[in-house]
């Protein structure tokens, strides 16, 4: 009688029921018209750690700038590759950082375009990839108004950690996290700047 008790239990955990049993999330998924497809945005500041670019002030004295740091801002799309929580994600953002002086000011700006895989277990997520910065510059104002810089395009990589918390009966979701870049900026004479930067970001996707 155990043997066939043990038997029984056995097969129904193999069985086609119980197998949709364990596909049940997923199906759910479906039946609620969730294709897997989310938006999102985030802010967030990445802190520059790489070559600092000398600059000459108007009252003769020199600062030290670090390019590819400053605030973020931007969007994205997520799409869910399997229920094993793969996705890939793909954003284009707005950074802008700034050395402020007595002396002039100096500001950095790109517009990067990252494209990342990731993998989420519950409530945390890490991810990969690759970050490309569109339209890099350097420019100056008030005495430095005269100094400005087209950088070329970089492709660097970038990894990230976050921590993803959301209602049980709503797609909407909120997340902060941390991420590192790796990257060098060129300039169009042929020289490079190392330019890696860690950072912190929130943000919410829907």
């Amino acid at each position: 009688m155990l043997i066939s008790l043990t038997l029984g239990l056995l097969l129904a955990s193999t069985s086609p029921a119980g197998a949709s049993t364990a596909r049940g999330s997923e199906s759910d998924r479906t039946a609620a018209g969730d294709s897997g497809l989310r938006w999102f945005a985030t802010v967030g500041y990445d802190y520059a750690l790489g070559d600092r670019v000398e600059v000459l002030l108007a009252d003769g004295t020199t600062a030290g700038f670090r390019p590819n740091g400053g605030f973020a801002g931007g969007l994205g799309l997520s799409f869910d590759l399997s229920p094993r929580g793969l996705l890939v994600r793909a954003s284009i953002a707005i950074k802008q950082g700034a050395l402020v002086s007595d002396g002039g000011n100096l500001r950095y700006r790109a517009f990067p375009v990252e494209l990342l895989g990731a993998w989420r277990g519950g409530a945390v997520q890490v991810g990969a990839g690759v970050s490309l910065a569109l339209r890099p510059s350097l420019g100056g104002s008030d005495s430095l108004s005269g100094l400005h810089a087209d950088l070329e395009r970089s492709l660097g990589l970038v990894g990230r950690v976050e921590w993803v918390r959301g209602a049980s009966d709503s797609r909407l979701e909120s997340s902060f996290g941390a991420r590192v870049l790796w990257e060098t900026l060129k300039t169009r004479g042929g020289g490079t700047v190392a330019a890696p930067a860690v950072g912190l970001f929130a943000g919410f996707s829907y």
